[in-house]
């Protein structure tokens, strides 16, 4: 018989390998509003992006804002801290050739909703993003309509048009 210390070790062993194994997995599709989403994408034109965070908050921002500074992402994220919490959001860093774009398109369909990417093209030089507003049962009840979106995306780029679709 397995005593009780050998089963608690053992289990959390099993534990461990099973969150490190879930971790290692990378997401194709973004469907769930989850953090740090990478999505490939198939098309030559496509563009692989990473979400790094999904917020909704009050302030005053481009539609479309490119960051390719570590000032500018440090200026953005001490704008985005909330006070009712001690930690801060962790504050992502860039490698060359990386840039992060923050989008804040007003919605025009939901009033409470939230945004998915659909698709994101670089077609000579200029990247297309398409979205589109979604439902959300946390913004409606918080009455809240400022959908944020922070991804990362390694393509040079001297253009960005976003662009609403049904």
């Amino acid at each position: 018989m397995i005593s009780l210390a050998k089963f608690k070790i053992c289990s959390i062993i099993f534990m461990s390998a099973m969150f490190c194994s879930c971790n290692s997995q990378t997401l194709s599709v973004a469907k769930e509003n989850t953090e740090n989403k990478l999505v490939h994408n198939t098309n030559d034109d496509d563009v692989s992006f990473e979400e790094m965070r999904r917020i909704n908050f009050k302030i005053d921002l481009d539609e479309v804002s490119v960051l390719n500074e570590f000032h500018e992402i440090l200026n953005l994220y001490q704008k985005l801290h909330n006070p009712k919490f001690s930690r801060a959001y962790p504050i992502p860093t860039l490698q060359e050739g990386e840039s992060l774009i923050v989008l804040k398109p007003t919605l025009k369909k939901i009033k409470f909703g939230d945004i998915e990417i659909i698709n994101i093209q670089n077609k000579n030089e200029t990247i297309f993003i398409d979205y589109r507003e979604i439902e959300s049962w946390e913004y409606e009840r918080d009455q809240v309509s400022n959908p944020i979106l922070i991804i990362k995306i390694s393509e040079k780029f001297k253009n960005i048009k976003l662009t609403s679709k049904p």
